[in-house]
């Protein structure tokens, strides 16, 4: 059986501590969506029990929609608290005279008919139903495995109810799921990730995607951040290593699709694959885990060979357009230009497409959602027997939005 003890910490659970402290400081609701296995009912008892602990007069409340993910939860506050009694040579000791059942503790003496001490406590809800996340004003509200919760969009917003009132904010909520769930239930979830400012949460910006484009949503860790075999002593796991390692349970689950869909979801990599399995999904997911299946099978390239990625810029004191690769740059070469007798690219083979945007990203309010992009594209006409054909392409929304006007001059001189 496992052992009891200290649990392991990592970096990426150091910086989600730093973005509950910043929900606390600011007032703004935490949500978080998470690979399997990452500890954070953990980290919620902690939380719960901390804010018990040092805090009088505090209340914390532990909520799910079934009572097995608030029994879990409460269980592990109930060891914290079971450990600084005895434990702390009475320096974290507090009695519970009053209420102190499976499901609510409150610290407390009783002298007579009269309830004095600490005051504070910690109580579980089982809210099948949304409208039973009542009661009086709570400093945190953990809504455990949110993203199993019917109605968990409704549930989230009546849940602000305890945590404010009469227009001041005096609590949080904390409420995260695990990729893998699905249906309803993951797409109210799913939601409120993907609108972070309209719902009172604390936006994330990071780049885990599959473009590696950065975007604003709810807390999110991937699966390769926590490899316990890949943590050093300080806590920190090689992303690459992680990685690696779960490509290659991704190869070996390459044969099964449904079953690689569902544990890509479980372990993912980026919230698109963490939410791959909820309702809301328009794609035919059966139809798309086939197609991903055969990709890794047969170890499909793209038809053009190897891609460049770089960026374009003018050689220094000329007005001659280089190419300069770079794996991290947004112009993507499918083929180079083709080039006369001279050396110059044939004039009026190629043509261009351009889907434009007038500011950058510094410029675009933070309440804009998922901006549009810059794009342009460089089209080959019929050459010889060749057919019509791509072979170049930028998109992009640069913080300058002069940046993507010269990549697309510079791409239109590229290719004459």
């Amino acid at each position: 059986g496992r052992g009891y003890g200290f649990a392991e910490f990592y970096v990426c659970q150091y910086e989600y501590f730093h973005y509950l402290e910043l929900c606390r400081v600011l007032k703004k609701n935490a949500i978080g969506l998470k690979s399997r296995y990452m500890g954070f009912s953990e980290i919620g008892s902690c939380i719960v029990f901390n804010t018990y602990n040092c805090r009088a007069s505090s209340r914390g409340i532990v909520t799910a929609q079934q009572e097995g993910y608030v029994t879990a939860t409460l269980e592990k506050a109930w060891r914290q608290m079971d450990y600084c009694n005895t434990e702390t040579n009475n320096g974290f000791k507090k009695l519970r005279q009053k209420l102190n059942s499976s499901m609510s503790r409150r610290a407390s003496v009783l002298t007579g008919n009269d309830e004095t001490g600490w005051m504070s406590e910690i109580t579980g809800i089982v809210a099948d139903k949304p409208n039973k996340i009542r009661g009086d004003r709570t400093d945190i509200l953990i809504m455990e495995e949110f993203g199993s919760w019917p109605n968990s969009k409704k549930a989230f917003i009546q849940a602000e109810a305890l945590c404010s009132g009469n227009g001041d904010k005096f609590g949080i909520i904390l409420g995260w799921g695990t990729g893998g769930d699905s249906g309803s239930a993951l797409a109210g979830l799913g939601d409120i990730f993907l609108h972070p400012v309209a719902n009172n949460v604390l936006p994330f910006r990071h780049n885990y995607t599959a473009s590696g484009d950065y975007v604003v949503t709810g807390f999110f860790i991937p699966s390769y951040k926590m490899v316990s075999k890949f943590k050093d002593n300080r806590g920190w796991c090689d992303p690459t290593k992680g990685r690696e390692h779960y490509e290659k349970e991704r190869q070996i689950r390459a044969i099964d699709p449904n079953g690689l869909m569902i544990y890509c979801a479980e372990y993912c990599f980026t919230p698109e694959e963490a939410l791959a399995m909820e309702g809301e999904n328009q794609f035919n997911k059966a139809l798309l885990s086939e197609q991903l299946t055969q990709i890794k099978i047969h170890h499909v390239v793209s038809p053009y060979g190897e891609i460049d990625n770089g960026v374009l810029d003018y050689e220094r004191g000329t007005n001659k357009v280089k190419f300069i690769r770079d794996q991290l740059g947004k112009a993507h070469i499918l083929e180079h230009p083709k080039s006369d007798e001279s050396g110059n690219a044939y004039r009026n083979l190629y043509v261009g497409g351009i889907d434009s945007i007038d500011i950058g990203m510094s410029e675009t309010s933070i309440n804009t959602d998922g901006p549009s992009q810059f794009c342009i594209v460089i089209k080959k006409r019929a050459f010889g027997m060749e057919p019509p054909t791509y072979v170049a392409f930028y998109k992009d929304r640069p913080n300058n939005i002069n940046e993507a006007y010269k990549q697309a001059l510079c791409l239109l001189q590229y290719y004459n």
